[in-house]
C-alpha cells in the first residue's frame, strides 16, 4: 500500500538517507558513465523515500542516483512514499527490473517477500511478478529452492549450481548441505552431476548407516579439494571417489578391466572397452582411420589381436569374474 505526499521535492544530504533495506535487492552500484551523466545533466529523476519511525530517511528506490551523489558531493532530490514492507519490494522490482529475468536473478526478490509476508501470501506475490519471466516448471523449481538455506543462492549466482538442482538438495539436511558447502565453493555442477552425486552420496547413507559427513571423510574429499588439478579433473575425481562407495564391486571390475585394457592399447591402434555394464562377455572394438593407408594397417593389426596374449588374458578375466562368483553389488 503506497501513500504520497504532496508532489513537492525534499532536498536531501544523501548521507542522511539510509539505503540498507532488505527491499533494495537489485542495489547496483552506478558506473563512471553513470555519475558522469550526473555530473554533467544533473539528477533527471528524484529518488524515493520515507521516514521510518524514528524519523530517519530510508531509501525506497533510485540507489544508484544516491550512491552517484554521495560520490560527486552534492545534495539528492527526493520523493516521500509511504510503503508498507511488501509495497517497497513491489516499488524495487517494478522500478529495477531487466525485461527479461533469469532464474538466479528471481532469488533475490523472492527471498525478500518470503521473509516479510506469510508462506502462502509471500507464493501469491512471488507469483504474481515472476509468471510472465519464468515458465511453471521453473517457478515451481524456484517455490523448491525457496526451501533451502540462503546462503545456497551465492552458489547459483556464481553459476557453481543450477537452479533445477533444487528438487535434489531439499533432500537434504541443512547439516549435510554445510558438509558439502565445499564441494560448492571451488566447482560448477551441472544438474546431471550435483544429481548423480547426491544420489550416490544419499544411497550409500542409507545402506551403511554412515552419515553424509563420514561419506566425505571416507572418500577423502577434504584432501582431494587441496591438491592442485584442474576444475574438471577435480569433479571427475570426486564423483570417482564417491562412486567407489557406493558400487565397490563394479568400481572394482572397471579398474581390473582397465588394467588389462591398458595393455591392449599400447601395442595396436584399436581400442577395447566393455559393452553393458560387465553384464556380458562381450566387448567393443573400435578405431578411427583417415585414410586407405590407415585402413590397412588397422586390418593388420586386427589380424594381430586373434593372436595377441593380452586380449586372451581379457576375455579370460571376464569369463572367470562374470561367470566365477561375482560378489552382487548392493542395493
Amino acid at each position: 500500500m503506497i501513500e504520497a505526499e504532496a508532489p513537492e521535492l525534499h532536498k536531501l544530504d544523501p548521507e542522511s538517507i539510509a539505503a540498507t533495506g532488505g527491499w533494495l535487492f537489485w542495489s547496483d552500484e552506478p558506473g563512471d558513465a553513470f555519475v558522469q551523466s550526473i555530473e554533467t545533466m544533473g539528477q533527471l529523476e528524484p529518488i524515493l523515500v520515507d521516514r521510518e519511525t524514528g524519523g530517519e530517511w530510508s531509501l525506497l528506490d533510485g540507489y544508484k542516483r544516491l550512491q552517484a551523489c554521495l560520490k560527486l558531493g552534492r545534495t539528492v532530490w527526493a520523493r516521500r512514499l509511504k510503503a508498507d514492507v511488501e509495497t517497497r519490494g513491489r516499488i524495487v522490482f517494478w522500478g529495477n527490473r531487466p525485461r527479461q529475468l533469469e532464474a538466479p536473478e528471481c532469488l533475490a526478490p523472492a527471498r525478500y517477500f518470503q521473509s516479510v509476508c506469510q508462506p502462502e501470501r509471500a507464493r501469491q506475490i512471488i507469483d504474481q511478478l515472476l509468471k510472465e519471466h519464468l515458465s511453471r516448471r521453473s517457478l515451481q523449481e524456484l517455490f523448491l529452492w525457496l526451501e533451502l538455506p540462503e546462503w545456497v543462492d551465492a552458489h547459483v549466482r556464481a553459476g557453481r549450481l543450477p537452479m533445477d538442482a533444487g528438487q535434489t538438495l531439499s533432500q537434504l539436511t541443512a547439516a549435510d548441505l554445510d558438509v558439502l558447502e565445499p564441494l560448492f565453493v571451488q566447482l560448477s555442477w551441472s544438474k546431471n552431476k550435483i544429481k548423480q552425486l547426491l544420489g550416490w552420496l544419499q544411497e550409500t547413507s542409507r545402506r551403511e548407516g554412515w552419515t553424509i559427513a563420514d561419506l566425505i571423510e571416507r572418500a577423502g574429499l577434504q584432501n582431494l579439494l587441496q591438491l592442485d588439478l584442474s576444475p574438471k579433473d577435480r569433479q571427475q575425481s570426486i564423483l570417482f571417489r564417491i562412486k567407489q562407495l557406493r558400487y565397490p564391486f563394479l568400481s572394482e571390475l572397471e579398474e581390473e578391466f582397465r588394467q588389462l585394457q591398458t595393455r591392449v592399447h599400447r601395442s595396436t591402434v584399436w581400442r577395447i572397452s566393455d559393452e553393458g555394464g560387465f553384464e556380458t562377455d562381450a566387448v567393443c572394438l573400435s578405431t578411427r582411420m583417415a585414410s586407405l593407408q590407415e585402413l590397412r594397417r588397422a586390418i593388420e593389426d586386427l589380424n594381430r589381436l586373434s593372436e595377441h596374449g593380452h586380449v586372451q588374458a581379457l576375455f579370460d578375466w571376464k569369463q572367470e569374474r562374470l561367470h566365477g562368483a561375482p560378489k552382487p553389488e548392493p542395493e
